[in-house]
C-alpha cells in the first residue's frame, strides 16, 4: 500500500501509482480519504477475531497471529453505505494482493458491480456474512437472498453464526444453497472501542463475528502452506467442518468451522513442499 517510512503517510503523493494518495494505512471510500479508522467498535472487533496478537498473556488471540491486516472502510459511521464503495474496496484488496477479504456486511439488493469485483479477482478469497434476521430471528436466504452472500463464485464463502451450544444461532440467517458453513458468532470476546474511543475487550454477537473466524482460519491455512491454491484452502475449510444437526439442511456443508480439522484437510489436499516456510501470514 505504498511506502510507510517517515512522512510517507502524508506526503501528498501517490507513491505506488495505484490511484490513491497516502494510502499506506488503508482507505476510506465513504470519505474519500486515507483515514479508515473505526468510529464505532464493529471493525475493531472483527479485526481482533482475525488477527489479535497471541501468546502474550493479554486479552484475546486472533486466528492468525502474525497476519497483516488491511483496513478498508466501505460503510459510513452508522453502518450504512453504497454498493459502489463495497465494490471499490473489494477491487482494491484484490489488486493489492490480499489473499483473504472479510466482509461483515449484507444488503437486500443485488449489485452487479460487487458481483463483478468478486469475479474479477479470482485469486482473492472473499469471506462474507450471511446476515442477521431483522427481528432477531434468522431468515432463509434462499427465498430472500442477502448479498454478497448470494453470489455464486468459487472464491467466495458465506458464513452463518453458531451459538455457545454449538447450534445455529437464533438470529442467524441460513440457506442450503448459499450459506456454506457456520462459525462462532454469539458472545464472542474480541478487541473493541468504548464510547470515549479507548481500546477495550468486549463481547458481541452476529454473523459479522462469525465470518472473521473463517477468514482468519483461511489466513492460518495459507501461513501453514503458502503455496496452497485458493481452491485447496476453500475445500479444506468446508471439508473440515464438524457436522451439527441444526446446520444440516440449512447450510451447504451442514457443519461448523473446525480450524484444526481444516489444517488436517489442507495437509491432505496440498502436502507441504520442501523448503523454508516463513512465519508471516498473508494479507487480510
Amino acid at each position: 500500500m505504498g511506502p510507510t517510512g517517515l512522512g510517507a503517510e502524508r506526503n501528498g503523493l501517490d507513491d505506488d501509482d495505484n490511484g490513491y494518495v497516502d494510502d499506506s494505512r488503508g482507505w476510506d471510500w465513504t470519505d474519500d480519504g486515507n483515514d479508515p479508522r473505526d468510529v464505532l467498535w464493529h471493525g475493531s472487533h472483527v479485526a481482533g477475531i482475525v488477527g489479535a496478537r497471541g501468546n502474550n498473556g493479554r486479552g484475546v488471540a486472533g486466528l492468525s497471529w502474525h497476519g497483516r491486516l488491511m483496513a478498508l472502510k466501505v460503510l459510513g459511521d452508522r453502518g450504512r453505505g453504497f454498493t459502489v464503495d463495497v465494490a471499490a474496496g473489494f477491487a482494491y484488496a484484490g489488486r493489492m494482493g490480499a489473499r483473504v477479504v472479510n466482509a461483515s456486511l449484507t444488503s437486500d439488493h443485488r449489485s452487479q458491480v460487487v458481483v463483478d469485483a468478486v469475479h474479477s479477482h479470482p485469486r482473492t478469497l472473499f469471506v462474507v456474512a450471511a446476515g442477521n434476521g431483522s427481528d432477531g430471528t434468522g431468515a432463509d436466504n434462499t427465498g430472500a437472498p442477502k448479498w454478497p452472500c448470494a453470489i455464486t463464485a468459487p472464491n467466495l464463502i458465506c458464513v452463518a453464526a453458531s451459538d455457545q451450544w454449538d447450534r445455529l444461532a437464533r438470529f442467524s440467517n441460513f440457506g442450503l444453497r448459499s450459506v456454506d458453513l457456520a462459525a462462532p458468532g454469539q458472545r464472542v470476546v474480541s478487541t473493541g472501542l468504548d464510547h470515549n474511543d479507548h481500546p477495550v475487550y468486549m463481547s458481541a454477537w452476529g454473523t459479522s463475528m462469525a465470518s472473521p473466524h473463517v477468514a482468519g482460519t483461511a489466513a492460518l491455512l495459507w501461513a501453514r502452506q503458502p503455496t496452497a491454491s485458493l481452491g485447496e484452502v476453500r475445500q479444506a475449510l468446508l471439508s473440515g467442518v464438524d457436522r451439527r444437526p441444526s446446520l444440516v439442511g440449512r447450510t451447504v456443508t451442514g457443519g461448523r468451522l473446525n480450524a484444526r480439522r481444516a489444517l488436517e484437510e489442507l495437509a491432505r489436499l496440498a502436502p507441504r513442499r520442501r523448503g523454508r516456510v516463513g512465519r508471516e501470514s498473508p494479507r487480510v
